[in-house]
């Protein structure tokens, strides 16, 4: 289901957005965190271990919120933020995560690397059939790993972002 040809890593069918309709309709601002789910890849880097994005490879830094940006306009957009429109846009950029955590299962079983999770996600919302399109986002929780990550990697995760597991080994 994950497809790194459109900007959020899903198609655009699976988002449920219509991009003939007005997208004020389907976005909001959101005060107040929405709960869901997505799937994370493991960095080990020189600062320890870290949550990257499923599909555009970009880190996710700890203790701060992840913002969405457009990186689907050039390569040179992937060096830093494009200013050329507002996210989440309609287009399918925009921070995704899914309604329940089922979705989220099923995109981790095709691949089984990382971790699944919980994300709090925030600021302008597009509310899609499945899921979730954010501006701003972070982990909430880590409810299990992937093939190959360890215990102890599970739970370094967890203590660097302070954010609670789910698993027990």
């Amino acid at each position: 289901m994950w497809n790194a040809m459109t900007s959020g890593g899903l198609p655009m069918s699976a988002t449920g957005i219509d991009t003939s309709a007005n997208p004020i309709l389907e976005r909001d601002m959101y005060v107040e965190p929405v709960v869901a789910y997505r799937c994370w890849l493991i960095d080990n880097t020189q600062g320890g271990f870290g949550l990257r994005s499923w599909t555009k490879k970009i880190p996710w830094a700890p203790h701060r919120e992840f913002e969405a940006a457009c990186l689907r306009m050039s390569p040179i957009a992937m060096l830093g933020r494009n200013p050329q429109h507002e996210t989440p846009n309609v287009h399918g950029c925009g921070i995704y995560a899914v309604k329940t955590l089922e979705q989220a299962a099923r995109w981790f079983a095709q691949s089984g690397v990382g971790v699944i999770g919980v994300v709090k996600m925030w600021g302008r919302i597009i509310v899609c059939s499945e899921g979730f399109l954010a501006q701003f986002a972070y982990p909430a929780a880590l409810l299990a790993p992937g093939s190959g990550v360890s215990p102890h990697t599970f739970r370094a995760l967890a203590e660097r972002y302070q954010i609670p597991t789910e698993w027990a080994a």
